[in-house]
């Protein structure tokens, strides 16, 4: 049986219970209880706990250093650290492209303000690694790769799809019916997104 005193610590680093980390292990949360309480785990036990916590077997043992400020390990995690409960940024693309069809003319409006909140936590995201990248963990920054500049474009789609402030219920419907997107100068496309949804929402 193994001690893993540190058990607690880093399930306060993720900021989860016991109850959700007993799920992401597999294992009860009367066990979890116990571990923190100085009871010994077996070592494939040990193994589902690091796992579940994004961390090595060894920062649970008694001569491993403090836990570390981790990063998320995937895109969906960044997101819920965000508080942001949904995932458009996490959707296939060709789902993406169509968020704003068949939903009403609000709804529009609401969908695009998730997608922008999604994009700044990503932006801050992708921010705070290029200033440590040795935090980022590989799920994280193989999706993030994935994403690259699509961040952008992303958002730039949900721009130019969503209603503008200067649109009509009825231009948007007719717009939706259609499927076209609102059309922006070359020189304002070329703008960061920010100063284009000040601007045109």
């Amino acid at each position: 049986m193994v001690q893993i005193p540190r058990l607690r610590e880093w399930r306060n680093t993720r900021a989860l219970t016991q109850v959700e980390l007993a799920e992401r292990a597999g294992v009860s949360s009367r066990s979890v209880a116990s571990y923190e309480a100085g009871a010994g785990a077996r070592p494939p036990t040990v193994r589902r706990l690091a796992e579940a916590l994004g961390v090595e077997v060894t920062d649970l043992m008694p001569e491993a250093g403090r836990p570390k400020v981790l990063r998320p390990r995937s895109l969906a995690e960044l997101l819920e650290r965000a508080g942001l409960e949904t995932r458009w940024l996490t959707l296939p693309y060709k789902d993406y492209e169509t968020w704003w069809l068949g939903v009403s003319f609000e709804e529009a409006r609401q969908r695009f303000w998730q997608i922008h909140e999604e994009y700044l936590a990503y932006k801050a995201e992708a921010e705070a690694i290029a200033r440590d990248a040795s935090r980022v963990s590989p799920e994280l920054e193989r999706q993030m790769g994935m994403i690259g500049l699509d961040a952008f474009k992303k958002n730039f789609q949900a721009l130019a799809a969503a209603p503008s402030l200067k649109e009509s219920e009825a231009d948007f419907y007719e717009r939706q019916r259609r499927g076209e997107l609102r059309q922006f100068e070359p020189a304002e496309s070329e703008r960061p997104a920010e100063e284009l949804i000040a601007q045109a929402v």
